[in-house]
């Protein structure tokens, strides 16, 4: 762990949600990654390799709707993506 300097701020990286147009930190963004099989899933660690997007949890449902993600990710998101996507999104809500 790294010891702050008083008086010196630390760099916070920010993310564009790929929806709504929000900057916010990194680490209040989901990061979605399209995998070398084709497939789309959530990153909690942002180390996955692949076309990767943030979203806001809120707006999650709105850019599968509007196709942003397909969009962004480059491929098309079957319906088994999207049950997979929801389940996931459940259980991290858990935590």
């Amino acid at each position: 762990m790294m010891k702050t300097i008083p008086g010196i701020k630390r760099h916070i990286p920010k993310r564009t949600c790929i929806t709504c147009k929000r900057v916010m930190p990194k680490q209040q963004m989901n990061r979605l990654v399209r995998t070398t099989s084709g497939s789309v899933q959530f990153d909690p660690d942002g180390r996955l390799a692949g076309r990767g997007a943030y979203i806001c949890t809120e707006c999650l449902k709105e850019g599968i709707k509007a196709k942003r993600l397909e969009h962004t990710l480059k491929t098309s998101i079957t319906e088994n993506d999207i049950a997979q996507l929801a389940q996931s999104l459940a259980e991290m809500r858990q935590k």
